[in-house]
């Protein structure tokens, strides 16, 4: 999902993305996985570890059915998927090491971002 096209942002949020380190792809993955809490979506590490399994074994799938039609071109549909996988592990894996993210949103506007452990466990 990407949000810019669904979801306005503020000010407010892109400085708070700058000064707390967190990317756009953080804020879409956050928006496309988390869990709606009242007006924020958190996405947690346990959400996070979740992801990072499911990830884990589509990948490993893919790479068999990789394997088996390797001489066919339906190879290039799944090294697409492949990168895809690996982009998503590579923003969940950042997600983690910031210990979760949330994002605050109010009539379809992303207000502001900061990380979980920053301010309270859920």
């Amino acid at each position: 999902m990407n949000y810019s096209t669904n979801l306005k942002t503020t000010t407010h949020l892109d400085k708070r993305m700058n000064v707390r380190g967190i990317s756009k792809s953080m804020i879409e993955f956050a928006v496309s996985y988390g869990e709606l809490h009242s007006d924020k979506l958190i996405l947690n590490k346990k959400l996070v570890r979740r992801m990072v399994e499911t990830i884990n074994v589509q990948a490993i799938r893919l790479k068999r059915l990789r394997k088996k039609f390797g001489q066919f071109s339906v190879v290039r549909l799944i090294d697409k998927a492949l990168n895809k996988l690996r982009e998503q592990k590579g923003i969940a894996l950042k997600v983690l090491a910031k210990g979760g993210v949330v994002v605050v949103v109010a009539n379809n506007t992303l207000i502001t971002t900061y990380n979980l452990d920053s301010y309270k466990k859920y």
